[in-house]
């Protein structure tokens, strides 16, 4: 793997809490586009890799490596936030670039129409006018409340754009933190359990949405439907330690199988040896 593709990766990490071992010998490395599952049981530090991750914490040994400056969108569990904009107006603020540079086009075309064609401002504001428009192009900046309506029609806000964000529940909020991840379509996207407060049509729109997704996919999650929809790896942790499975969930679950009876019978075999021996 070139390493231009890898986003993110962990050398040797360590990590623990107050003395005590969380995470031992963890390897892993995520490239471009790649759509990961992450499971294990409560308490073995899913939470843990995330924030270490994030860069929330530090490994006590070992390293995490990021891309140069990386874009990672994050939702926590009941990982809402609070505003006093509407609905429309919070999703609004994510394009606010794209507003500016078709506010400042629009400016530039009065000004041009102003200026004498053969003076060196009118070719400087000619040249700031095609820059603006192959930003805006670019950024298929014309289509933002597309999007934004896409997206919260999608995730069941469709009846709800003028309501204050302040007055939704804390599973609508967490909702409407996801809306606002992938409208903002970030390089690497961290969801833990995003399906928690789904009902069943959205959680369908929102897998068909995730697989079109162009960034790279980092998800923690109980709902086994939704990542045999949507990974190609699984990590596990377990007992301290990652291991990578390469496939969806129903694969994980044949490769696992296959990998106990092997070291099951590794470990067979070597009390065999050792009665053997005795």
């Amino acid at each position: 793997m070139q390493e231009a593709d890898m986003l993110i990766s962990a050398d040797n990490v360590h990590f623990g809490f107050n003395g005590g071992s969380l995470l031992e010998q963890v390897w892993f490395s995520l490239s471009e586009g790649e759509r990961v599952g992450l499971i294990g049981g409560n308490g073995e530090g899913k939470t843990t890799l995330l924030r270490l991750i994030l860069g929330e914490l530090e490994p006590e040994r070992g390293t995490i490596f990021r891309k140069n400056g990386i874009r990672i969108g994050y939702l926590a569990q009941n990982g809402g936030y609070d505003s006093a904009k509407t609905v429309f107006e919070e999703m609004r603020s994510v394009f606010a670039a794209d507003i500016r540079a078709i506010a400042a086009l629009r400016e530039t075309e009065e000004k041009i129409a102003r200026t004498d064609e053969r003076s060196a401002d009118y070719r400087a504001l000619c040249q700031k006018y095609e820059a603006l428009n192959k930003q805006i192009a670019a950024r298929d900046s014309y289509h933002f409340e597309v999007r934004i309506r896409t997206v919260l029609n999608g995730m069941g806000f469709e009846d709800r754009y003028d309501q204050p964000v302040c007055t939704m529940s804390g599973g609508e909020k967490t909702r409407l933190q996801l809306c606002r991840l992938l409208l903002e379509e970030p390089e690497l996207l961290i969801l833990d359990e995003p399906t928690n407060h789904l009902d069943m049509k959205t959680l369908f729109w929102l897998e068909e949405y995730l697989s079109a997704f162009k960034g790279a996919i980092l998800t923690v999650s109980h709902d086994r439907y939704f990542l045999d929809k949507l990974v190609s790896v699984v990590y596990e942790l377990e007992n301290k330690k990652l291991l990578v499975f390469k496939g969806n969930y129903s694969k994980y679950k044949i490769l696992k199988a296959e990998r106990t009876a092997r070291l099951l019978k590794e470990y067979e075999k070597q009390q065999e040896e050792r009665a053997h021996m005795q």
